[in-house]
């Protein structure tokens, strides 16, 4: 009967250890896109005229599965020829970023902006 009483009480000890590591790698994957360190550029345009820099930044991502490097999240930035930032949007996949196509007064990506150029 001491056998089966071991045997019983092992069950949930395992289980909140199982628990436990999985709590602990959830957190830590939470806390290394929380504190994940300055996004780098995935691509960079510049308008015709030099005037304005349409620039992609991928978030960086503490873990992906394989084969979803791509499918980072990131941020379209807008800019003047100063650096001034003139418009901003976040993106689910920067993969999803293409050319720009640029005109006299506005800038237009492809199914994810169209912006005015000041």
């Amino acid at each position: 009967m001491s056998n089966l009483d071991t045997t019983h009480s092992r069950k949930p000890l395992r289980l909140k250890v199982i628990l436990i590591a999985f709590g602990l790698f959830i957190a830590a994957m939470l806390a290394g896109t929380y504190f994940a360190s300055e996004p780098e550029i995935h691509a960079e345009w510049h308008s015709p005229d030099a005037k304005h820099t349409l620039t992609v930044y991928r978030t960086q991502r503490l873990f992906s599965m394989p084969g979803q490097g791509s499918d980072a999240p990131g941020m379209v930035m807008l800019r003047n020829a100063e650096g001034k930032l003139l418009n901003r949007q976040k993106i689910g996949m920067v993969q999803l970023a293409s050319e720009p196509e640029w005109s006299t007064q506005t800038v237009r990506m492809k199914l994810i902006l169209e912006w005015q150029l000041e």
